[in-house]
């Protein structure tokens, strides 16, 4: 009898690979409204916010019929709550200008403008509770013995993990002369409100030159709250009502919630740019400020810098820490743009930030790293564009959205996304081409890049043919002369993102070697993706499948009669219900 001699011999990987398939957005876009038709006007339904928790479920208000109503869509889902909540307004009460914030958790608060037809207002809230999958069934105003106005326009909220919330709002009172506008504030202790105060100096309403034209003069206050309850807080404010050109300046308080005091106001957009803001004040103008505050308390702020003495416009920001930078920064460098930039900011705990602004009608962006340091500004779109918003995931990978504009003045809804560690961005996706009419899309995302859009598409139907009838005379035309209204909803699209990989893909080659021949075995072996949304995996070998794995394995595979000295390539697909990613070896 013959005793076979085997000799084992081991390999390691030669070459590994990880391909990330790209984010990829729900298409066609999902219904968050039902539609309604407007016959006074169509901005009735509209005023779209969106809001997005840890979990990747998507949170929605909106106007309609001067209510505020809410829907949510799971994470992964194809249809939005199919019957909206209303949460305030109805039953000749105005309920407008609202604003939403999520936290990771799925707790959502949201504020109004409330008040019986023609005033007066105050500002409402209502709490989402994830618990039960509803809004509070009884709206409250957020100050209810505080001034009561003839518009609190413009609140906004912010909300953290721990449940706390700030709101801030613009307090316009026309019983003075000149009528003057106040940002006012209030903070949310988890369970009341509270420190219901004024935040700001008075914005005057001020006439410009002897065509006697007002000039905006709304403080259209922004706030960011940070893990511990602190906030900060930027707005614009018209410092006199005898200005002949204008002197709008940009301002913010910092909220202690230890102390519960809001700080004396500290002005942001200070001439230090030459040659773009060094001018006197009469010739500068700092308009429409955002801010985004991160977990730690850090916050960028940006705003749009008009020089009147040379009429253009630049995008500006400044950073705050403890204490704000003493320096801006021009994000677009030595360009001026001929209209409005309505910059958009938004900031990572990591302290990683995107902005995106108009300049000349097309979108552009720059990103900031941890450090502080802003790259130069690249241009996102080449067509008609306005409206720009931005979010940013915890590594960094920023989200834009913004309207664009067709032919016959109808408009459209884009996006891009820009990876995190440059400031590229990629070719815009259409969410909806221009062929209705869509308004203000707003973007939200989370830690992880789940990304909803949301906007508010004014499709018209098309008007009847005009018709002609006869009489025993003469023939009568009868136009068409009131087509009918255009019906208005709310819409949204989402990403679907990659899963997380596979972790330790790894393959070993085995060779028992005998007399006669030279077995080569690969062992394939990885540990499940720490993704939960993960489905199963696949494995190729080439372009072959081999087999599909559940997502709790087993994680091992041992193929035998491999082809030795010649290189094999593996590839393990994780799969999730909406998208995959993919990782090489290459065993020899």
């Amino acid at each position: 009898m013959r005793h076979l001699i085997r000799y084992t011999f081991l390999f390691l990987i030669i070459f590994t690979a990880f391909l990330a398939a790209a984010p990829k957005w729900s298409l066609p876009p999902l219904d968050v409204s039902t539609a309604a038709t407007q016959p006074d006007d169509p901005e009735y339904v509209g005023e779209a916010q969106v809001g997005v928790d840890a979990g990747g479920n998507s949170y929605s208000v909106w106007v309609v019929n001067l209510g505020v109503y809410g829907s949510t869509l799971p994470f992964g889902g194809k249809h939005w709550s199919a019957a909206p909540q209303l949460i305030g307004g109805g039953a000749g009460i105005v309920a407008t200008f609202p604003s939403l914030a999520v936290n990771s958790s799925g707790q959502a608060m949201v504020v109004w403008s409330n008040g019986p037809v023609g005033g007066p207002y105050q500002v409402y809230y209502s709490a989402y509770n994830p618990v039960t999958g509803l809004w509070g069934a009884t709206p409250a105003a957020v100050d209810p013995t505080g001034p009561v106005s003839d518009n609190p326009t413009f609140p906004q909220v912010s909300i953290n993990d721990l449940g706390q919330a700030v709101a801030v709002w613009d307090v316009f009172d026309n019983s003075v002369t000149p009528p003057t506008s106040v940002a006012h504030a209030a903070y949310f202790n988890g369970t009341a409100w509270e420190l219901q105060q004024a935040i700001s100096g008075p914005s005057y309403e001020a006439t410009m030159g002897p065509t006697s034209t007002n000039y905006p003069f709304q403080t259209l206050p922004q706030v960011g709250i940070d893990a511990a309850g602190n906030a900060v807080a930027v707005w614009q404010r018209q410092l006199s009502d005898t200005v002949v050109v204008g002197n709008t300046v940009v301002e913010s308080a910092v909220f202690s919630s230890n102390t519960g005091l809001w700080s004396t106001p500290t002005l942001l957009a200070v001439g230090d740019l030459a040659p773009y803001d060094n001018l006197s004040p009469a010739n500068v103008f700092g308009m429409t400020p955002q801010i985004s505050v991160n977990k730690r308390g850090e916050a960028v702020a940006v705003w749009d810098l008009y020089n009147a003495g040379s009429s253009f416009h630049i995008p500006e920001a400044k950073s705050y820490d403890g204490t704000w930078s003493p320096k801006k920064t021009n994000l677009w460098g030595n360009v001026t743009s001929n209209n409005p930039t309505t910059p958009s900011i938004a900031l990572n705990a990591a302290g990683k930030a995107a902005a995106v602004w108009i300049g000349n009608n097309a979108v552009l962006g720059s990103r900031r790293n941890a450090k502080g340091k802003w790259t130069n500004s690249v241009q996102i779109t080449n067509g008609s564009s306005s409206y720009p918003q931005v979010a940013i995931d915890a590594v960094g990978q920023a989200v834009a959205s913004w309207e664009i504009f067709g032919s016959v003045n109808y408009t459209g809804v884009e996006a891009s996304f820009s990876h995190h560690s440059k400031n590229r961005w990629s070719n815009p996706k259409i969410l909806i081409s221009e062929t209705s009419t869509t308004a203000l899309p707003r973007i939200a995302t989370n830690a992880f890049g789940d990304t909803t859009v949301v906007w508010t598409n004014l499709d018209p139907v098309t008007p009847t043919t005009p018709t002609i009838t006869t009489t025993p005379t003469s023939p009568t035309f009868q136009p068409n002369l009131f087509p009918p209204p255009p019906i208005a909803f709310v819409q949204s699209s989402t990403i679907i993102l990659a899963p997380e990989p596979a972790r330790h893909f790894r393959g070993v080659v085995t060779t028992n070697t005998f007399p006669m021949q030279t077995e080569c075995i690969h062992t394939i072996t990885w540990e499940a993706s720490l993704d939960p949304n993960v489905v199963g995996y696949s494995l190729y070998s080439g372009k072959k499948l081999i087999a599909t794995f559940p997502s709790k394995g087993p994680f091992k595979v041992t193929i035998r009669d491999a082809c030795c000295g010649e290189s094999t390539t593996y590839t393990l697909v994780t799969m999730s219900a909406g998208s995959k990613t993919s990782q090489r070896i290459i065993l020899y």
